[in-house]
């Protein structure tokens, strides 16, 4: 295990590899489609699926409040300025589920998930992140914010946002 920083959070290689391999690989739709099939877990709502609540927000013209309910589904809390209203406007569009599923895998890909142009740099310092993660020479800590995590392996060191929180 990775001890991380001075604090008693502990974390797994497995659950670091984890974390590199989601922030590389772009969101799919049945990832999303997963995400969105778990019940809301507290409030008014608590045991509905969130499917059925977002399509009852789109159905009703409520697009804000269907992209509030995609993101707490994707544990996404701190959105690029803008990012929000721009699901808000792609969901506007979208008839059923899947393509609900589908818009908001592209979208939360574009804004949360490696994109192309900084691609083949961050997937060379991921792989070398990985390599010296398997042979044990990495270390980790709490960064600034709470989810942000500081992983150092004597030659490199990365700051990694932590998307899923759940994880841990």
């Amino acid at each position: 295990m990775l001890k991380v920083g001075y604090t008693k959070m502990r974390i797994t290689k497995k659950q670091l590899r984890k974390l590199i391999r989601e922030a590389i690989e772009p969101m799919t739709q049945s990832y999303v489609l997963n995400a969105l099939n778990a019940p809301v877990s507290f409030g008014p709502n608590k045991g509905l699926p969130r499917t059925e609540l977002v399509m009852q927000k789109v159905k009703a013209l409520r697009f804000n409040e269907a992209a509030s309910i995609v993101m707490d589904a994707l544990e996404i809390d701190d959105p690029p300025m803008g990012a929000d209203d721009e699901l808000a406007k792609i969901l506007s569009h979208q008839k059923s589920i899947d393509q609900i599923a589908l818009a908001a895998a592209d979208w939360g890909t574009k804004h949360f998930r490696m994109n192309e142009a900084i691609d083949s740099d961050a997937r060379k310092v991921a792989a070398e992140l990985l390599r010296d993660i398997n042979q044990g020479v990495a270390t980790a800590e709490m960064g600034d914010a709470p989810d942000e995590l500081y992983i150092s392996t004597g030659r490199e060191s990365v700051l990694v946002k932590v998307i899923r929180r759940g994880m841990m």
